[in-house]
């Protein structure tokens, strides 16, 4: 793992080569490990109403390429994409904050497979209840369910709105148990100018912004009950008091809350992504 993260850190000076190769990943045989930056670039294009809370735009035209982690064995399926930011050392928090966030996933499951491969897997033999044994997969086995992990993340740059940075990164992050949804957002809203993550209730104008979104987001048609089910998590996931108004994404034409799987829903519907046109919410948000 070592290796994996010098690598990363290193593709900004390497020329000539934009993949990397690297045979030594979760410890298994005939691995293999591709870390790659994407050479074409992407940026945003500003767009009203954004403009009329962009106040500061040194940062609009912010070009990024995508790093790629691919990784297929028996004891892992790797997919993994995020953007690195293209611009000096005034970038570089940014790209820091935003990749040890996605390497600390791949982190903690390649710790994982090392443990099982080391000691086993308690809950991995459901037939007699003993411990499972994952070392076998050194042996050439094509594949060990039980002792591997599924790790998938891409991401979505939404905008660049008074030189703060609004993405979401998704994973899908299966590492054993039932066959429910596995998917999960990490929203971010990176301010620019102060070169740090902003907390959801600094973008909008007073501290109870959740008590003014609330009745708007509860008229919405993806709020509308269907079930007795759903109608009990849709009322407590558009209650004043939810967590889910920190999941806050800025657009170019409006606001994105992003709700989790299983917060307004069954898990096979995945996460929930509620858009809210700023000509609703224009006299709420407030951008530092």
């Amino acid at each position: 793992m070592k290796r994996i993260l010098v690598l990363l850190f290193l593709i900004p000076i390497l020329t000539g080569c934009s993949l990397i190769k690297n045979n030594n990943t979760l410890k298994t045989n005939n691995s293999t490990q591709i870390v790659e930056v994407n050479q074409a670039s992407t940026t945003l294009e500003a767009k009203a109403p954004a403009t009329l809370y962009s106040k500061s735009n040194n940062y609009s035209v912010l070009k990024w390429q995508t790093v790629t982690i691919q990784e297929n064995n028996s004891h892992a399926d790797v997919n993994i994409k995020y953007p690195k930011f293209i611009g000096g050392p005034e970038i570089e928090p940014l790209n820091k904050y935003v990749s040890e966030l996605v390497l600390k996933k791949f982190s903690d499951d390649n710790a994982l497979v090392e443990n099982w491969i080391k000691n086993g897997r308690g809950e991995g033999n459901h037939y007699s209840g003993e411990l499972f044994e994952c070392h076998g997969a050194l042996e050439g086995l094509d594949s060990y369910p039980a002792c591997s992990v599924y790790l998938n993340a891409d991401y979505k740059i939404y905008s660049i709105i008074n030189d703060i940075i609004s993405l979401e990164l998704a994973f899908t992050d299966f590492t054993g148990g039932g066959a429910g949804n596995h998917e999960e957002s990490i929203i971010i809203n990176y301010d620019l100018k102060t070169n740090r993550a902003l907390k959801a209730s600094e973008l909008f104008c007073d501290t109870d912004y959740s008590t003014k979104l609330a009745p708007i987001v509860k008229a919405t048609d993806m709020m509308q009950p269907i079930t007795d089910y759903d109608r009990e998590l849709k009322e407590k996931a558009t209650s004043p008091a939810s967590d889910y108004y920190n999941n806050v994404l800025l657009g170019y034409s409006g606001l994105t809350i992003v709700f989790p799987s299983y917060s307004i829903g069954p898990g096979g519907a995945g996460i929930a992504r509620l858009f809210l046109p700023y000509i609703d919410i224009f006299n709420i948000i407030c951008l530092p």
